[in-house]
């Protein structure tokens, strides 16, 4: 079978500084990450999420208020046909 490992590098996050070089096998059911080894795993998986949040919450709100624009739009179009003389 393939063991998967990582290695992890020197992270910095809330002011600690974590150096971490051991190579850890996080497919082990005996292995238990310390609490600095949790913090840079968990540093790395949700890196960039903030942002790519933040960029999908400005594309979801540009779309919304392009379909917005269009409803009122129509809706104006509706009722000035619906006012017009006969």
């Amino acid at each position: 079978t393939r063991r998967t490992t990582t290695a992890l590098a020197s992270i910095t996050r809330r002011g600690y500084a974590l150096q971490v070089n051991d190579v850890i096998n996080l497919a082990d059911p005996d292995f238990e990450p310390t609490d600095a080894q949790l913090i840079g795993l968990s540093t790395r998986a949700f890196a960039g999420v903030r942002e790519a949040h933040e960029r999908q919450l400005r594309e979801l709100r540009a779309k919304v208020e392009v379909a917005r624009a269009a409803a009122l739009a129509a809706l104006a179009a509706r009722l000035a046909t619906a006012r017009a003389p006969v």
